[in-house]
């Protein structure tokens, strides 16, 4: 057996940390229905929704997500989305559940279609 020098578990420790890391990355995901040709931005950031209409995202503080429903570059519609606490926060290295605690309902649609205040429906 081969006994390794302090460089070398220095860099295995730091492998383990970044393997770890990279691992537990802090996103989000769920389904949304957007008018056709209108871009969406969650807090202040570009998203794509895929064709079938599933976004990921990186998870939100605890202030949670508000939206913008931008066309030709003029906003159309903008208000806050529906969050709920990720468990997998708490876990999350180093601080995630201070920084990264909420993130998107998957079991809903985010309907950002219709001009009422409820956005979402159950799958």
């Amino acid at each position: 057996m081969t006994r390794l020098g302090s460089s070398s578990r220095i860099s295995l420790a730091v492998a383990a940390a970044l393997a770890c890391s990279a691992g537990c990355h802090a996103s989000t995901q769920a389904k949304f229905v957007i008018p056709s040709s209108a871009q969406l931005a969650v807090n202040g950031q570009p998203v794509t929704v895929g064709a079938d209409g599933t976004a990921t995202m990186s998870a939100f503080g605890w202030g949670g997500a508000s939206y913008t429903l931008t066309r030709n570059g003029k906003t159309v519609r903008e208000g806050k989305l529906d969050t709920k606490f990720r468990p997998i926060s708490i876990f999350w290295p180093p601080f995630g559940l201070a920084y990264v605690p909420m993130g998107l309902d998957d079991a809903k649609t985010y309907d950002l279609t219709r001009s009422d205040a409820s956005r979402t429906s159950g799958k």
